[in-house]
């Protein structure tokens, strides 16, 4: 198992496992997400031909929390929306594992690596 950060060679490979563990039509821009500034997408493969697992996150505008809870939470604790207002808060969005290779720790890895590559982004 590897784990790298995404490119184009892994798009159909993503749209699949997302379709399969999320459905259909759930994740279907990841070359697009990926080049967004503020976006990342880190993958899981075996051998450089296997896709196994992905996850996708964001650092949030300055301000951006509530729209992207699209006002679904009422109360944010303060130190949230501490981070909100500096511009220092991440999202995690998707994260997807392969049924087969699920209760090995890829999920625990890839929320790690996500975490420390969107602290590195702001």
């Amino acid at each position: 198992m590897h784990f790298d950060l995404y490119s184009p060679r892994w798009h159909s490979d993503v749209i699949r496992l997302a379709d399969a563990v999320f459905g259909d039509g759930y994740f279907v821009r990841p070359s697009e997400i990926a080049a967004e500034p503020s976006s990342v997408i880190i993958i899981g493969q075996e051998n450089d031909k296997t896709l196994l697992c992905f996850a996708q996150g964001r650092v949030l505008p300055q301000g951006g929390l509530r729209d992207h809870l699209e006002g679904l939470m009422a109360d944010i604790s303060p130190d949230i929306a501490d981070a909100d207002r500096k511009g220092a808060l991440g999202v995690i969005q998707a994260i997807a594992v392969a049924p087969e290779c699920r209760r090995h720790g890829f999920g625990t890895k890839l929320v790690g690596l996500l975490h420390d590559r969107l602290v590195g982004m702001g």
